[in-house]
This record gives C-alpha cells, sequence and structure tokens, in this order.
C-alpha cells in the first residue's frame, strides 16, 4: 500500500493512538503541552528539509517522524478534549441556589419519575450581576409537572447545578463519564416554581431547523399510522426516537439481533445512498458526474436532518459524503483510505469518540462488509433474483457480525445466534419503514396516497414486531452471560483479521501467527480462570443510603442482598464485579464458612485477617482484651465516637460505608486521622476491596 496514495490508512491508526496513550500514561502538566508542539514543529521541519535533499526510500526516518508526530497530534487533541477539564466549576462549591438562564437545546425524554431535557446555560447570577456561561446542563422535572418545551425555549432556573457523579463501582457503566465525553457535566433537579419560561424570538438555528423538521414529520406519521408499536419503531428508525421503544420490544430487538434497525446509523445511511445513488444514477457519466455526487451527499444530509442530525447519523453521513469525495476526486480512489479519512477528521476534533460505542460498532461494521461481502457472496451463485436478494442480505448481516462481534459480546455480554435469520427480515422492514415514511411525508394530503402507505407500512411493522416478539422467546436464540475483557477483545478482533488475511492471501505466515495467538490467548484465559479458582476478597459496594457487600471465594459469591428486591442496582452496579470474577454460585452468608454474626454485625475471619462489620456495638462490651481488627466497617450510625471504640478494639483499617449520617462520617474521617488510622469513605472514594 503506498503512503502516497492511502495515507490515511497509516495515519488515522497513529491518531488513534495518540488518543488512548493520553489516557493510559496521563498528562504530566503543561510544560509537557509545550515541548511535544515543539516536538511537532521540529519534526515536521525536520521531514521536510530531508525530503528536498534525498529520495524517501533511503530513508525510514521521514516516515517514522511523521507517524509520531501524529501521534502526538493525537495526544495533544486528547489532552485539549479531556473530560477531568470540566468548565464552570465555580458550580462545584455552589452550595446555595442560584439563578441562571437556560436554552433547551433536546427533545423530552422520559424517565420513570421524571422528564429530562439537554439546555445551554446562558448566564449566571452571582449577587446583583449576571455572568456569561458555555455550559450544558441535564434538567430534570417532575413528571406531575408535565413541562412541554419546544428547542430554543429560553428558561429563568432558581436550581443549583451539580456536577454528574462519576460510577465508583468496579467495572460498571460509568454515565456520568459518558455525559461528559459529550460535553456535559451538569444536572439539576427542578420543582414547581424553581422555573418560569421568558418569552422572545428563539431565533434561527441548524438546531431549530432539525427540531423543526422532526415535529414537521412526527405529525405526519402520527396522522398515517395509527397503531402506536408501529409508529414508535418508525420513529425510532427515522427520528432517532428509540426512548418510546418500550423495553419489552427493546429486549426482543436484542435477542435476535435487530437492535441496529432502531437506531438511526451506517444502516439507515446507506439504505438512503442506495436509494439516491440509484435514481441519480443516469448524472453519474459525462461531464455532469460531479453532480451526482452532489446530489446524493444533500440527499443524505437531508436524511440526516429530518432524523435529528443524531451523532451516529452525523458520522454515517460524513463517512459516505468522504466515500463519494474519493469517487469524484480519484480514478484510483481506495474505499479503506476514504472511510479512514472521515475517522480522522471526525477524531481530530472530537478524540472522545475513539470510546463511543455506536462510532466503535460503525467503523467495524463497514470495514466489515466493504473487505468481506464480496468473498462471502461470490461462494455462492444465486440465479435467481428474488432468492440472490435475501442471500445478499445474509451476506450483508454475516460480513457486519464477523467484524463487530468481540465489540458486541465486550460490551453487552451476549450473543444473537439466530441473527443470519432474523436480519433476512431485519433489513428489508428497514428499508420498507424508510422508503414509506420518505413517501408518506412526500405525499401528505394527497388523498388516499399516503392513507394507503401508511397501512400498508403498519402492518408490515406490526408482522416484524410479532415475529421477533416469538424468536425472541425460544430458548436458543440468544447466548447470555458472555464476559470478555478488553485485551481479550483486541485478541480476538487480531485473530479475526489474520485468519481472513490467511484464507484470502493463503500465505502460511498469517495462519502460523494466528496459531500462535490463539495458542496463547488459550494459555491466558486457562491461567486467569485458575487464579479465580483460588481468589479471595470481600467488595463493599458504593450504592445510595445501603449496604450491599460481596465475598468472593473461588467461583462462589456469599452476599447479604441475595433476598433483595432492587434488582436493578444489583445489575447495574453488582453484576458487573461478579462477571469479571467469574462468579458461578450465589449463596447467602448463612452459607459462609468464614462468617459470623454478632448482633446485627458481622464478622469475618479468614486466612488470619479478621473484618468487622459494624452494625451495633452487640457483643463489643464484653471484650476484656482489646481486639484485633484488620478492617473495620462502620455503618447505619453505629458508634457514637471513635476513640470510645479504640480502646477496644485494635484497629488497622476503617472503611465507612453510606449509611451513616454526613456528620458522623465527617466525625470519624476526623477522629481516624487523629489516631493515625487509614480510612476509606465508600460515599467519597467508592467501592473498596478487600484482598485476603
Amino acid at each position: 500500500m503506498s503512503w502516497i496514495i492511502y495515507p490515511f490508512a497509516r495515519i488515522t491508526p497513529m491518531l488513534t493512538i495518540g488518543i488512548l496513550l493520553k489516557d493510559l500514561i496521563g498528562w504530566p502538566g503543561r510544560h509537557w503541552l509545550i515541548g511535544l508542539l515543539f516536538l511537532l514543529v521540529l519534526l515536521s521541519f525536520y521531514l521536510f528539509i530531508f525530503n528536498r535533499s534525498y529520495h524517501a526510500k533511503k530513508n525510514i526516518f521521514p516516515a517514522l517522524a511523521a507517524l509520531i508526530s501524529f501521534i502526538i497530534v493525537g495526544f495533544i487533541s486528547a489532552q485539549l478534549n479531556y473530560v477531568l477539564n470540566r468548565p464552570g466549576t465555580e458550580y462545584k462549591h455552589q452550595s446555595a441556589k442560584a439563578f441562571y438562564i437556560a436554552t433547551i437545546i433536546s427533545r423530552p425524554s422520559a424517565t420513570p419519575k421524571s422528564i429530562k431535557y439537554k439546555a445551554s446555560i446562558e448566564s449566571i447570577k452571582k449577587g446583583d450581576l449576571w455572568f456569561k456561561a458555555q455550559d450544558e446542563v441535564i434538567l430534570y422535572f417532575k413528571s406531575k409537572l408535565n413541562p412541554e418545551f419546544n428547542y430554543g425555549d429560553r428558561l429563568i432556573v432558581k436550581g443549583n447545578p451539580t456536577l454528574h457523579k462519576n460510577q465508583k463501582n468496579p467495572y460498571a457503566f460509568d454515565y456520568a463519564l459518558y455525559l461528559q465525553r459529550q460535553g456535559i457535566y451538569f444536572q439539576d433537579f427542578l420543582s414547581e416554581g424553581e422555573f418560569i419560561s421568558i418569552d422572545g424570538d428563539r431565533g434561527i438555528s441548524l438546531g431549530l431547523i432539525v427540531f423543526e423538521v422532526g415535529a414537521v414529520f412526527e405529525n405526519v406519521l402520527a396522522e398515517y399510522v395509527s397503531s402506536e408499536k408501529a409508529r414508535n419503531l418508525m420513529k425510532a428508525m427515522l427520528l432517532g426516537r428509540r426512548d418510546e421503544i418500550s423495553p419489552e420490544m427493546e429486549y426482543a430487538y436484542a435477542a435476535t439481533g435487530t437492535s441496529h434497525i432502531l437506531a438511526v446509523s451506517g444502516l439507515h445511511i446507506g439504505i438512503i445512498y442506495l436509494i439516491f445513488s440509484t435514481l441519480f444514477n443516469f448524472l453519474k457519466y459525462g461531464k455532469s458526474k460531479w453532480l451526482y455526487y452532489v446530489l446524493v451527499a444533500i440527499s443524505l444530509w437531508s436524511f440526516a436532518i429530518i432524523t435529528g442530525l443524531s451523532p451516529s447519523a452525523q458520522r454515517a453521513s460524513i463517512m459516505f459524503t468522504f466515500i463519494l469525495a474519493g469517487k469524484l476526486l480519484s480514478r484510483n480512489n481506495n474505499i479503506y483510505n476514504s472511510i479512514l479519512a472521515s475517522a480522522f477528521f471526525i477524531l481530530l476534533f472530537s478524540p472522545n469518540l475513539i470510546y463511543s460505542v455506536s462510532f466503535q460498532l460503525s467503523y467495524a461494521a463497514v470495514f466489515g462488509i466493504v473487505y468481506l461481502y464480496k468473498k462471502i457472496y461470490n461462494l455462492i451463485y444465486v440465479q435467481n433474483k428474488v432468492i440472490n436478494f435475501f442471500w445478499q442480505i445474509t451476506v450483508l448481516s454475516i460480513s457486519a457480525q464477523i467484524a463487530t462481534f468481540p465489540i458486541t459480546i465486550y460490551y453487552f455480554h451476549q450473543f444473537p445466534l439466530l441473527f443470519p435469520f432474523t436480519n433476512l427480515v431485519a433489513i428489508p422492514t428497514a428499508i420498507v419503514v424508510i422508503i414509506s415514511g420518505i413517501l408518506i411525508l412526500v405525499t401528505s394530503g394527497l388523498g388516499p396516497i399516503p392513507v394507503i402507505i401508511g397501512k400498508f407500512v403498519e402492518g408490515w411493522v406490526i408482522y416484524y414486531n410479532d415475529l421477533m416478539t416469538t424468536i425472541s422467546s425460544l430458548n436458543f436464540a440468544l447466548i447470555g452471560d458472555l464476559y470478555l475483557k478488553p485485551v481479550y477483545v483486541f485478541i480476538i478482533i487480531l485473530c479475526v483479521i489474520l485468519i481472513l488475511q490467511f484464507l484470502n492471501q493463503r500465505k502460511l505466515i498469517y495462519f502460523k501467527s494466528f496459531t500462535i495467538i490463539i495458542v496463547l490467548f488459550t494459555v491466558f484465559v486457562l491461567l486467569d480462570n485458575y487464579s479465580k479458582s483460588d481468589q479471595r476478597s470481600v467488595t463493599i459496594y458504593h450504592i445510595n443510603n445501603k449496604f450491599y457487600f460481596d465475598i468472593f471465594d473461588g467461583y462462589s459469591c456469599y452476599t447479604n442482598m441475595i433476598a433483595s428486591n432492587n434488582k436493578k442496582t444489583i445489575i447495574y452496579n453488582v453484576i458487573p464485579n461478579r462477571k469479571r470474577h467469574l462468579i458461578k454460585d450465589i449463596k447467602g452468608l448463612n452459607n459462609a464458612h468464614m462468617v459470623k454474626k454478632i448482633g446485627e454485625s458481622t464478622l469475618i475471619y479468614w486466612e488470619g485477617k479478621t473484618i468487622l462489620i459494624l452494625r451495633d456495638e452487640v457483643g463489643l462490651t464484653k471484650a476484656t482484651n482489646p481486639l484485633k481488627i484488620d478492617y473495620l466497617i462502620i455503618g447505619d450510625n453505629s458508634i457514637r465516637d471513635l476513640n470510645t471504640l479504640a480502646k477496644k478494639l485494635i484497629i488497622l483499617n476503617i472503611i465507612i460505608d453510606q449509611t451513616n449520617s454526613r456528620t458522623l462520617q465527617e466525625k470519624i474521617l476526623q477522629q481516624s486521622k487523629d489516631l493515625n488510622i487509614e480510612t476509606h469513605s465508600i460515599e467519597e472514594d467508592g467501592a473498596y476491596s478487600i484482598t485476603i
């Protein structure tokens, strides 16, 4: 592959490495930024001089210098967009409510107890003066208030924007970090009387245009599609309104491997690309060929605007726009170079997207389809056009699934076995919904035409929903409880690439490399499993106003929450840690040989270590000699004074859980500092693990 013709095949991976290195090694200080910028200029200058003086093939240094420079660019870009560089830190120390002006910049989204909007804070009042601000905030309104705002509506709020709290349980999904990578750092919970609307011109902006176009489309669908379930699916696929899909249908789509049709993504933009590239194909040849590419690009972006210009739609549109530009500007265009060029510019300005699941899946799926589609399709010759259409769909889904399965298993811990069959219906459904939606919008008001189209697509979607629900109920439809470490994901991806290269080029080096990596991977997995068979640890979780802990003994877990009714809390906060420990059996504390109950308290004596989980002081007063406690876990306001307790116990470490009052937590922290006892606050520092 030539450096000159296909540059993005090399520089985009280097940019990505630089972005990832930023999080791996951190950022020592500002002086490093100056040093790296100076090094970048120096390398660029040297490269320029070297290329003028010598032939590039005589020395590898220019190419190395260029690659290193792009690693530095990625590193610097990641630093400039670092999520912990929080804006508006004045809110962090704001204890009293204050006035601020906010502009609504999203549609409403319902949660179980509230309705939320994303808003942009324009200014905040300090004392008698107003100061400009440029922060985004999630506003939560109690459901009973039923607030109805439109994009661009302005509010005066008396509230207290606080930073989203990051996840403090091991391996659990960090929603705050997810928002921070989108530039959203604050949240505010509002009650009645804490906000009023401000009258005024909302002006004209791209966001407002997108909102209004989406509202028009939504009203048209409501008029011609009567079934709410069918309409919700169409709104998800055409407008990005996935929050209106019921949990039952979400599960059905996930279990059948068809969730990708719910979010406006590369599949939907690809369908639009095929529709309009076919429609304008007569312009593709001759002097007017540029008009073909322009019209197709306009069609892509018009659809993206109609669908709400979601991040995934924007990325897919950018990707296809680069592909179109590459075809227009170069006869020898390489599609991989065009795809990687789009990724380069997206990551250059938004490096945090490298952590976006949809970004990873989109590009992995596209590469899988581009590389594998023709190879798999040519394995079987199908003459019948109808059968050939479904064979093409099957090949499309298999190609995408091969490229994305390590990522989907890592994030979603499951694998749909029936995806080749369910996608035979899902992809035609996506095509039918998109074409029908556009036709309904275009023919709206033209007598019976949109009514007929609406009835047709409604019946199709209802049938599709029923079919997916039936298939998802099959026991063999889904393999669940799968777990991969991040390093395993990269190893599997590397193995897939090597075996595909071997099948494509028939070079033994690829198969040898694949075999070596598979053997090493197997050894790593076996060693990891063996280490877990002998694991002994205790984890105290960070869960608001609750005390939950797990004792890990080999593949068994003893827990105090086995009868808990709060299943959602356990699923999101506890289960990820149990999966990481490869737990196979969950039991109550009464089955644990290392546990002894003392009143409401729990004593764990294990391998010479003593852990006392203190919920009251029963039994401690009977001790004549001070007891040595390696770890003292204090909860339920069970003590009044640490100094008094220290006379009865020899305490090496203290853990304060969240069931204590804030006043008591602060008192214990101060007293433990005076007593020189190592102390960990679950409230402030998050979950704590004790290795036995």
